[in-house]
């Protein structure tokens, strides 16, 4: 009915409008150097994908004003990329794609989902000889999610947020994770850097 009606019932609107119905998206982001849009789609298991994958978007003439665009699967989720549930997305400079997944706490190593282990942080570059290719950086502790990934303005450092270590603990004296303290510690949330090797 009204602009506060578009800002509470957003999906409704779009949908009235007839926008293009999306598969659970989580994190949008543009290419610094083709302009394209990439999209962590992760995972719809009552549609029958379990996995997730990347989508990207060329906008016509790149154009961020366009009425059309152009659609293709980047990265499909599964097992024979060791990936599952894309979440949180950021680019370098060199248009190298960083992102994190997240498997949920009740999937986490269990059935489909066993052979992806922990969450993690992967690294898929976009160009060169490696374009396409995905590389598993870091492995979260047991019951987190990395999220947030956000590089250093020189681009040497990743900063990553550890939420959640430890979910679905039944006891606060014996739980699933000590992180980040380890010992008799109760698990916290934290940030984390990565420093960036020179060959990335």
């Amino acid at each position: 009915k009204d602009q506060t009606d578009v800002l509470i019932h957003t999906r409704k609107a779009a949908a009235l409008l007839g926008a293009t119905p999306m598969n659970r998206p989580d994190d949008i982001e543009k290419h610094p150097l083709t302009g394209e849009i990439f999209i962590a789609l992760t995972g719809n298991v009552q549609r029958g994908d379990p996995y997730g994958s990347l989508l990207k978007l060329k906008e016509k003439n790149n154009d961020p004003l366009s009425l059309e665009f152009e659609s293709e699967s980047f990265m499909m989720g599964g097992p024979s990329l060791g990936f599952a549930c894309p979440d949180n997305l950021c680019f370098d400079a060199k248009g190298n794609l960083w992102m994190t997944n997240d498997i949920g706490g009740k999937n986490l190593n269990q059935r489909e989902f066993e052979i992806f282990g922990n969450n993690s942080l992967f690294l898929i570059p976009t160009q060169g000889s490696n374009a396409g290719k995905i590389f598993k950086v870091a492995s979260g502790p047991v019951s987190a999610e990395f999220t947030g990934p956000c590089l250093s303005p020189d681009g040497q450092r990743l900063f990553l947020s550890v939420q959640h270590p430890g979910e679905g603990s039944k006891s606060l004296e014996n739980p699933l994770s000590r992180w980040p303290d380890g010992g008799s510690s109760t698990p916290r949330p934290s940030v984390v850097q990565i420093k960036i090797p020179s060959f990335v």
